[in-house]
């Protein structure tokens, strides 16, 4: 990514200035202009105009600002989960799968697939249901603890956590599945 020139000010700061000025030429102007329409008026109307341009564009600077770190942060969230060395699956309170790592696919031997509660289901071959445990981890709200499962040659140990937010409750449930071959 390109680093950004940094402006000497800022764009809010640059627009109250740019308003003001053009707001002290209006009202010399119309000073110039017969006493009884009174110039006073155009000052404050300029003025009112110019912090009230200089708070919208002040607004809209510091959200794009937020909005940049904001981006900033989901990148750095999803080259952590990408480097976990489990597999990953975060799901909604649906059973969706919103967000997966490759080591899933590494994991479950199916690199490229798209995954779902019951493709998973299906590889595991009746040897573990991810979804009743999916539907387990909800209703109770608790974590399920690494259970071992046989899948093929392989041991696997699989761990489920609801995923909580204090505004909002329960959002999904987080789904590990490590290789416990070696172990």
């Amino acid at each position: 990514m390109p680093k950004k020139i940094k402006p000497f000010v800022s764009l809010d700061i640059l627009v109250l200035l740019v308003s003001l000025i053009t707001t002290f030429i209006a009202w010399r102007i119309a000073a110039t202009f017969p006493p009884e329409q009174i110039p006073i008026y155009v000052f404050i109307l300029g003025m009112g105009a110019s912090f009230l341009l200089f708070g919208m564009v002040f607004g809209l600077t510091r959200a794009e600002k937020k909005a940049t770190e904001a981006d900033i942060e989901h990148s750095r969230l999803l080259s952590a989960i990408e480097s976990i060395p489990f597999g990953l699956a975060i799901t909604d309170t649906e059973g969706t799968i919103v967000l997966s790592n490759y080591g899933l696919s590494e994991v479950l031997i199916d690199v490229g697939g798209v995954w779902s509660l019951q493709k998973i289901d299906e590889k595991f071959k009746g040897e573990f249901s991810v979804s009743d445990s999916y539907r387990k981890v909800l209703a109770e709200k608790r974590s399920l603890a690494w259970k071992r499962v046989d899948f093929g040659s392989k041991k696997l140990d699989i761990y489920m956590a609801p995923i909580f937010s204090e505004k909002e409750g329960i959002l999904g449930v987080l789904i590990l599945i490590r290789d416990a071959t070696q172990v």
